[in-house]
C-alpha cells in the first residue's frame, strides 16, 4: 500500500509549496525534518536515489514522528531507508522556516 502511494504522490504535478501542505495536513501540527551525514572509512557520504523527491541523488532522512528526538528519528528514517543501524554521534547544525531543520552527523 505504502509503495503504491508513494507512487501516486511521485506522478501528481504538485508544486513544493502544495506537497508541504499537504504534509502538514496528514501530519501533526508541525514538520520537523532530519537528514543525517554518514561516512564510511575513506570519508565517503553516502547518497541515496530517492524516487519521492525532486532531486534524484540526496542524503538520508525524513520527518520526526509526533514526540520523536531527532537523534532516534534520524536512526529511524535511515534504517527505513537503508537497513544500517547508524548511532547518531551529534547535531551539527538546525535551521528553521523553510530550511532544512536539523543537520545530524552518524557513524
Amino acid at each position: 500500500m505504502y509503495r503504491h502511494l508513494l507512487r501516486l504522490w511521485k506522478k501528481l504535478p504538485l508544486s513544493k509549496f502544495a506537497q508541504m501542505g499537504i504534509m502538514r495536513l496528514v501530519n501533526d501540527q508541525f514538520l520537523i525534518g532530519v537528514t543525517g551525514i554518514i561516512f564510511n572509512d575513506k570519508h565517503e557520504v553516502l547518497l541515496l536515489k530517492h524516487t519521492y523527491r525532486d532531486v534524484a541523488w540526496s542524503l538520508p532522512g525524513g520527518f520526526l514522528k509526533a514526540g520523536e528526538h531527532p537523534k532516534s528519528g534520524l536512526a529511524r528514517e535511515i534504517y527505513e531507508e537503508t537497513k544500517f543501524v547508524v548511532h547518531v554521534e551529534r547535531i551539527i547544525k538546525t535551521e528553521h522556516d523553510g530550511k532544512m531543520l536539523d543537520s545530524i552527523c552518524v557513524t
